[in-house]
């Protein structure tokens, strides 16, 4: 080998050299071995993606990871199979702007050496299982603007040092364990857009000062234990457009202020202790897509101008002690898809112009008094209709038993007839019309099937002491098989000789109403031994006992509260008192 070709060999030797050591010490030793230590802390070989990561090649190729000026400036990991802990060497890349590992399986607690990182301005560790408290190290962070640790496991209280970063204007600190109540500090956050503490357990008030926040978007404070009454400055932030509330233990009615929101497109109050009537000022909020008033003590109508909200997609009033009629402007909200009345006191007839809701997907109407809702059945997009709980028969049923989710299970009971008091050897005639075209009928007495009794039209035409009890109707439907209706019993007197006995008998029943010991007080001119029997309104049979003509006294203490019937039996007739069992 020449020299010349010797030294040009060296001199490649070296060249390849020199440029490997360029490429590696393209950051400092420091940041490239706090880069190391996430590394082997959180499992890196069984990372989804770690190309390069942990070799000779430039740190700014290495996965995720990005290069300012020498510098690594951005770490990015999401949904990267990180497992494990946070080393404290974080803290050595102090040129960290942009920090996230979303979405991970990181545990252990945030190492308070973040808080050197005083460049950054996003930090996301959202969606991991991160655990203790947040550092007031994070008070160190000046620059950010972007903060996200939701979906953790993080507990206590949120540092005070937190509410001091004035350049945020997104903070999610959701779905973790955090006490304690957010302060009037939180006012510093005067650049916050996007504030969501959900989900957490925060208790206390919501401090008046959250109106001064008028840059606020989105709030969001919903599962937590916050309580006492929604400030009144909640009407300073105009440009809210998502405020939710819900899941907490708020109380008093709304305030009128809310009608001031008027670029909130997203309410949600339900399941606190909000009551009174709703202002009338929230109807005026057009541009609502989803109003959630459920699971409160919310009274009162529902006032016509409800055909404001025009752009109202999800309308939630279950709940609640709603009353009077359903209003027909509800036909006019042409773009919902999700309409709740459940659980309230709403009249007895669903306006037809509810039909006219072509987009209707879910319709809860159950337990109010609904005694006649509309054909509903010409909704092509209704595919859950909730109807039990009501007043309804077969005939307001059989429409909509195509409908793919609909419930209708149990409905009320149907009133029987009044008390029916006759002669042996006179007609017993008990109808009891009930709507339906596919209807099969059964009646009994005192609980006993009568055979061949199977219209709604029991007649007798010569009735006679036996025939005397109390009469029940259930009603099966051959298309609404889910259901079957029952009346209340109609209780039926026969009397032999009924103007001789008004001589030789009387019978009183006191005290009622009756809460304990009920008195028979029984005023004969001869010694008889009658059957004694209590029965309900459904025939249900309680009590059964034989007595003579003495006076009685019997314990109805283990009666549940309602309307009860007291039969005396003998050979010459049956005799019939109501009494009422109260509290």
């Amino acid at each position: 080998m020449n020299t010349n070709t010797a030294f040009l060999l060296v001199l490649s030797f070296v060249c390849i050299n020199l440029f490997s050591i360029e490429a590696n010490s393209q950051v400092p030793e420091i940041e490239r071995s706090a880069l190391i230590a996430l590394f082997d802390s959180t499992d890196g070989e069984n990372w989804t993606t770690n190309t390069n990561w942990d070799t000779s090649e430039p740190v700014s190729t290495w996965h995720g990871v990005g290069v300012v000026n020498n510098h690594v400036a951005t770490l990015l990991l999401n949904s990267n199979s990180l497992t494990g802990i946070i080393p404290i060497e974080i803290g050595d890349l102090i040129y960290l702007t942009n920090f996230q590992l979303v979405n991970n399986n990181l545990s252990g607690t945030i190492p308070i050496e973040i808080g050197n990182l005083n460049l950054l301005t996003s930090f996301n560790l959202s969606l991991n299982s991160l655990t203790g408290n947040l550092p007031s190290e994070i008070g160190n962070l000046s620059s950010l603007s972007f903060f996200r640790i939701g979906n953790n496991d993080l507990d206590g209280s949120i540092p005070s040092e937190l509410w001091e970063l004035v350049d945020l204007f997104f903070l999610d600190l959701s779905s973790n364990q955090f006490t304690g109540e957010l302060p009037a500090e939180i006012s510093n956050l005067s650049n916050i857009v996007t504030l969501l503490l959900y989900n957490n357990e925060l208790s206390g008030p919501i401090p008046s000062e959250i109106g001064e926040l008028i840059n606020l978007n989105s709030l969001r404070l919903s599962l937590n234990l916050l309580s006492d009454s929604i400030p009144t400055e909640i009407g300073n932030l105009t440009n809210l457009q998502t405020l939710n509330l819900n899941n907490n233990s708020l109380v008093g009615p709304v305030p009128v202020e809310i009608g001031n929101l008027s670029n909130l497109t997203t309410l949600n109050l339900n399941s606190n202790q909000l009551d009174g009537n709703l202002p009338v000022e929230l109807w005026s909020l057009s541009n609502l897509t989803i109003l959630t008033l459920g699971w409160n003590l919310f009274e009162g109508e529902i006032p016509s101008s409800i055909v404001n909200l025009s752009s109202i997609e999800s309308l939630w009033l279950n709940d609640n002690l709603f009353t009077g009629n359903i209003p027909t402007e509800f036909g006019n909200l042409n773009s919902i898809t999700t309409l709740f009345f459940d659980n309230n006191n709403f009249d007895s007839m669903l306006p037809i112009e509810i039909s006219y809701l072509s987009n209707l997907v879910y319709l809860g109407l159950s337990n109010n008094s609904f005694d006649s809702i509309p054909d509903l059945s010409g909704i092509p997009s209704l595919e859950n209709l909730y109807a039990q709980g009501n007043s309804l028969e077969f005939d307001e049923l059989e429409p909509h038993v195509s409908i793919t989710n609909f419930s209708y299970s149990p409905q009320s009971l149907i009133p029987g007839l009044a008390p029916i008091t006759i002669s042996e050897g006179n007609q017993l005639s008990i109808e009891i019309p009930v709507g339906g075209e596919f209807n099969v009928y059964q009646w009994y007495k005192d609980g006993i099937i009568i055979d061949d009794a199977i219209s709604d039209h029991y007649f007798l035409a010569s009735a006679n002491a036996s025939d005397a009890g109390a009469y029940t109707l259930e009603i099966t439907n051959t298309l609404a098989t889910e259901l079957t209706l029952y009346t209340g019993a109609t209780i039926v007197d026969i009397v032999i000789g009924i103007d001789d006995l008004s001589n030789d008998l009387a019978i009183n029943t006191y005290p009622n109403p009756v809460r304990e010991i009920l008195n028979i007080k029984i005023h004969s001119t001869a010694q008889r031994s009658f059957h004694i029997t209590i029965i309900d309104l459904a025939g249900r049979e309680y009590f059964s006992s034989s007595i003579n003509s003495e006076d009685q006294v019997i314990d109805v203490s283990f009666l549940p509260s309602g309307i009860y019937m007291l039969k005396l039996q003998d050979k010459k007739g049956i005799w019939v008192r109501k009494f009422v069992k109260s509290e």
